[in-house]
């Protein structure tokens, strides 16, 4: 399931499973398209952007803030884009 769904449910355990699970596994596979560390300054960047914005996510969900944590989506599927842009 999506996370904006969850928001507006106010589900905020399964966006903690999600940021958990399978965007956990997003960060290794981001560090495994950049060559572990060894790529494209520019892929590794966008790489460290997108952790960043679920760690922000993370935090707005443990605050229960709504707005934050919808803003933060937005941003990480936008920065994640950029990063598929670039290295595909």
């Amino acid at each position: 399931m999506e996370i904006p769904p969850l928001v507006e449910k106010k589900r905020w355990n399964e966006i903690n499973g999600i940021l958990i699970g399978p965007m956990g596994e997003l960060s290794k596979t981001l560090n495994m398209l950049c060559g572990n560390g060894s790529g494209d300054a520019k892929a590794l960047k966008l790489a460290r952007k997108v952790k960043e914005d679920m760690f922000a996510i993370g935090t707005a969900v443990s605050k229960r803030q709504e707005e934050s944590v919808l803003e933060f989506h937005k941003i990480a599927l936008e920065d994640l884009t950029k990063f598929l842009e670039l290295a595909f």
